[in-house]
């Protein structure tokens, strides 16, 4: 596993590992829906967001980690 940057609040960081993980089971099940035919373009746009928020500043922020979580729940809904 990839050494992580310090963050402000180790919760936070533990639930943005959850999102990474949640990311990783979002993108495998968008891509054997796309096999079956099926694609939905907010799981794609989602997947994005999610990705940038990773990368930004504001991922040391557990409310805002926790809200991404929460909507990654509801796109795995979409992608199911």
């Amino acid at each position: 596993m990839p050494q992580r940057e310090a963050a402000t609040d180790e919760n936070a960081s533990a639930l943005c590992e959850m999102l990474e993980y949640g990311l990783k089971g979002i993108a495998a099940y968008a891509h054997h829906a796309e096999v079956g035919g099926m694609k939905d373009p907010r799981v794609d746009a989602f997947i994005v967001e999610a990705l940038a928020f990773l990368t930004s500043p504001q991922k040391n922020d557990l409310g805002a980690a926790l809200k991404m979580c929460l909507r990654a729940g509801e796109a795995n809904l979409w992608t199911m």
